[in-house]
């Protein structure tokens, strides 16, 4: 019974958990987390995009999903304006991360 009931919660837990993923790469870009109180929250990352590479100034705590949007961009056919803006180094501006000027 007890077996039963755990087998359950991990297959609920596990469904919601891929219910609250993003669907789309608009969505993926939505959920990373430039927030910060000052610059060392700060720190350069490869969030990706449909080109593949893409650095932004994110929260040191936001773990890109690189996999995740290779799969939305595979599945919408979806492809991105290639090149980026080379990042030296990121700062707190305004309580969000941004590319030091």
């Amino acid at each position: 019974m007890k077996r039963g009931i755990l087998g359950i919660i991990l297959v609920l837990t596990l469904a919601s958990c891929s219910l609250n993923q993003p669907k789309t790469i608009e969505e993926y870009q939505k959920t990373i987390d430039y927030s910060c109180n000052q610059n060392s929250d700060c720190e350069k990352k490869d969030v990706g995009n449909c080109c593949g590479y893409y650095p932004q100034c994110t929260n040191k705590n936001f773990n890109p999903d690189k996999e995740l949007v290779k799969e939305l961009c595979k599945s919408s056919d979806q492809f991105s304006i290639c090149g980026f803006e080379e990042i030296a180094s990121c700062e707190c501006i305004n309580n969000k991360c941004g590319a030091s000027k």
